[in-house]
């Protein structure tokens, strides 16, 4: 299988991109934090369609897609009781758990309580509230070794993988890269 090519502006290392084989989708991007060239990194990241050999596939039996965190772009307003479900797309059943932080009616987070399991693709997510509205929030993908197996660290190569440990680093950062909460 080939893999998209991911070009971040100031870093040094190869991104690994973590793909489902079915549809193609681009699921996750496993970085060395110790690889980016500033402080705070602030990358633009570009995604080129390729035949890169450099990547993993969601259904690699070392691995475990599982829920990583959340970027919330828009708080939304007016919340009082949002219930926030994780939908898998391939099994249209939740999967996972989490709860949102509120702070004046806004979501300023949303907590993981149960990271879910075996997800193939990103899921979506649903915010009802009686209430509320205008929340826009998006999930953030891990990629974890799978009990018993091996811990690999990712670095160049034929299959994107080495003996080591696991690496991630998440792209997304909060409105002035702060914690609103």
């Amino acid at each position: 299988m080939s893999f998209p090519s991911i070009y971040i502006q100031n870093y040094k290392g190869t991104p690994v991109p973590v793909v489902d084989r079915k549809s193609g989708e681009l699921v996750s991007i496993i970085t060395r934090p110790e690889d980016f060239n500033m402080s705070p990194p602030l990358p633009g990241v570009s995604v080129l369609a390729d035949n890169n050999p450099v990547g993993l596939t969601t259904d690699d039996p070392r691995f475990d897609v599982v829920l990583g965190g959340f970027y919330i772009e828009n708080t939304g307003f007016s919340y009082t009781n949002p219930v926030v479900e994780i939908i898998d797309k391939d099994t249209l059943v939740p999967n996972g758990e989490v709860e949102a932080v509120l702070k004046e009616g806004r979501i300023v987070n949303i907590e993981i309580i149960n990271t879910g399991t075996s997800f193939k693709r990103i899921p979506e997510i649903t915010i009802t509230d009686e209430t509320g509205f205008g929340a826009v929030v998006y999930i953030v993908m891990n990629l974890i070794p799978k009990e018993g197996g091996e811990n690999p660290e990712f670095k160049p190569g034929e299959d994107g993988t080495s003996s080591g440990k696991p690496i991630e680093a998440v792209f997304c950062q909060s409105r002035d890269l702060k914690n609103l909460y």
